[in-house]
């Protein structure tokens, strides 16, 4: 369950970079003065939430199915019989399909819906459609920053999240400057 709630806690992780879009909205002088819409965060927190207990869910189904009723066998053989048997592998090949279907649908629709809501007043169903519908138009574009992210990700988990210390305001900095340039007022 470790590499599944991992990875999980990376699809809620947009709703821990509202301060960082206000640093970047402040820095761009388009006011510091607050939240355009500080009650639709919640949905989006409990959507990006529902996606995290789907991928759990989705990660327990595969092991159930995998294992069934045999005890486990610990990590490191947990590991081993997955990279090395033929069901094994077709299990791992499930699990990444699965997280990525999760992680694709988590990406498009909190792109750029934050920014926009803590930018303009709009709802929260507005604003994740709007941000959808965005990355569904421009798949290659969302496709590579989907893919930065992911990277980033990796490097911050292999780096016993050191790295982001230095990766995390990196990506919120440039997650606000790709709304902004996008879908923020001056794009309008």
């Amino acid at each position: 369950m470790i590499p599944p709630t991992v990875a999980g806690a990376l699809l809620v992780g947009p709703m821990t970079s509202l301060g960082l879009f206000r640093i970047s909205r402040r820095r761009q002088g388009r006011g510091g003065q607050g939240v355009a819409s500080p009650g639709q965060f919640v949905i989006v927190g409990a959507v990006l939430a529902l996606l995290f207990l789907g991928w759990l869910r989705a990660a327990t189904i595969l092991f159930a199915l995998y294992y069934g009723l045999t005890p486990f066998p610990g990590a490191a053989e947990a590991m081993l019989q997955m990279a090395t048997t033929p069901h094994g592998i077709a299990v791992l090949a499930g699990a990444l399909l699965a997280g990525a279907v999760f992680a694709a649908f988590a990406f498009a629709v909190s792109a750029y819906s934050l920014q926009m809501m803590l930018d303009r007043e709009i709802d929260a169903f507005s604003a994740m459609g709007r941000s959808l519908s965005h990355c569904g138009t421009h798949i290659a574009q969302s496709m590579v920053w989907g893919s930065l992210i992911g990277v980033a990700a990796l490097t911050i988990l292999v780096t016993g999240f050191l790295a982001a210390i230095v990766l995390f305001p990196l990506m919120g900095f440039a997650s606000w400057h790709a709304y902004s340039e996008q879908l923020g007022t001056k794009a309008l």
